[in-house]
């Protein structure tokens, strides 16, 4: 009987999974491939090997240092794959509203800790409700990926857990309720104190083809969002729920 038997759809993170469980003695052994339970084909352990190697060191490369999370790359296959097999998913899309000019005034060491604080808060209700995936696309934008249904009981538990921290991040500032800080224009502008934007956009009611189409769809989302978190100067979950 073959000592390693990987399925044809597995991923290359599964199939890692299945060669570290492995017997000593089977150390070695060429992996068999089935694709709907009939033989495929051979992959010698050596290649697989070499293959996850260099696609931990991509994903490793692509992760934020500040949270771990993986960045651009990973997010995108992880939806494409997903895409492809059919599955249903929900995707939050979570950024700090006035972040830059918070950043201005407070310096990065303080802007870099809040970003911190946001990857501490995702990591910790991620213990409570398991995420597919949470992913950091670069400076305050991150994005999370749930099964259908959930992403917006996630986003209330990322609100109100972000907002215990205000008073730390904006110290004498949160008992006034804004900071001044410099805008686009160079001007002085007085600024609400930090608050999140999430824009939740799902493949249920709507056919989504491609990662691209996703940008697409989420860009729109995420500008009502932002529009609409700047006029109520708080944070706010936007769902899109345009269907086909």
């Amino acid at each position: 009987k073959p000592s390693l038997i990987i399925d044809y759809y597995q991923t290359l993170e599964e199939a890692s999974n299945t060669v570290q469980s492995r017997k000593y003695e089977n150390l070695y052994d060429d992996i068999i491939v089935l694709k709907n339970e009939k033989y495929y084909g051979i992959v010698p352990i050596n290649l697989l090997l070499e293959v996850i190697t260099k696609r931990a060191i991509k994903i490793a490369k692509d992760s934020n240092p500040l949270t771990g999370f993986p960045g651009n790359w990973a997010i995108q296959r992880y939806i494409e794959r997903n895409i492809k097999l059919g599955s249903l998913l929900e995707i939050a899309y979570i950024d700090i509203n006035y972040f830059k000019p918070y950043n201005d005034l407070y310096g990065f060491e303080k802007g870099d800790h809040v970003i911190y604080t946001m990857g501490k808060i995702l990591y910790e209700i991620n213990q409570v409700f398991p995420l597919y995936l949470i992913g950091h696309i670069g400076g305050d934008d991150f994005i999370i990926i749930t099964p259908p249904g959930q992403s917006k009981i996630v986003c209330q538990q990322l609100i109100t857990k972000f907002e215990e921290y205000l008073p730390y991040f904006h110290g004498e500032d949160f008992i006034k309720g804004y900071y001044i800080s410099i805008n686009r224009k160079e001007e002085e502008e007085k600024f609400p104190l930090l608050s999140l934007s999430c824009a939740i956009v799902s493949n249920e009611s709507r056919k989504i083809t491609s990662f691209a189409h996703l940008a697409s769809i989420a860009s729109e989302v995420k500008a009502e969002a932002k529009k609409i978190a700047r006029l109520n100067k708080k944070s706010i979950i936007f769902e899109d729920r345009r269907n086909d």
